[in-house]
């Protein structure tokens, strides 16, 4: 090549991409504060959206699980307390800990089975108590047997309803005796 093909080709406004997006005129030296503004902008976006779906605090869970409902039912020539139905709940230690709701999930049906047991064997004086401390010492340790003690922190009877029969007024001996089968 020529010197003067040389200088000719030195003339010419470069053709190169790079250098148009970058030389001395390129467009990036001219918009230096847009295109800066621009990745920066999108680089926040992205950082914000990786946040909200891949970082999201955990949802408050709350520490208590529902075991569902319960119902007393005492024997029929018992007097007093005839049935008793409630809502049974159980308060975790660690209201975020997974294991154990799916620990009680998994043994839901033998810890149903328990429980219902442990009520059959109750009896109506045990409701007479306000607080059913008896009662709920009795269905706490059988649920400390089937899944664990450290799972568990207390036992919550809700929506109690205790249903008393009708009520028949005390009979004395001289309606005993007008009320006896004549022969």
């Amino acid at each position: 090549m020529s010197k003067e093909a040389k200088t000719e080709a030195a003339a010419k406004p470069a053709t190169n991409w790079k250098t148009r997006l970058v030389g001395a005129g390129g467009w990036l030296r001219q918009h230096w504060i847009g295109s800066l503004l621009s990745v920066s902008l999108g680089a926040h976006a992205i950082g914000y959206w990786y946040l909200q779906t891949h970082l999201a605090p955990p949802k408050a869970m709350s520490p208590e699980v529902s075991l569902g409902q319960f119902e007393y039912v005492a024997a029929p020539h018992v007097q007093g307390l005839k049935r008793a139905r409630f809502q049974l709940h159980v308060e975790l230690n660690d209201p975020r800990n997974e294991m154990a709701r799916r620990q009680l999930s998994f043994h839901q049906f033998r810890l149903r089975q328990q429980l219902e047991e442990t009520l059959r064997n109750l009896r109506g004086a045990d409701f007479e108590d306000t607080k059913l401390g008896e009662v709920k010492r009795l269905l706490m340790a059988q649920i400390e047997n089937v899944v664990g003690t450290d799972l568990t922190h207390a036992l919550l009877i809700t929506e109690l309803t205790l249903d008393y029969g009708p009520q028949a007024p005390p009979r004395t001996m001289t309606q005993a005796a007008d009320e006896s089968p004549r022969l």
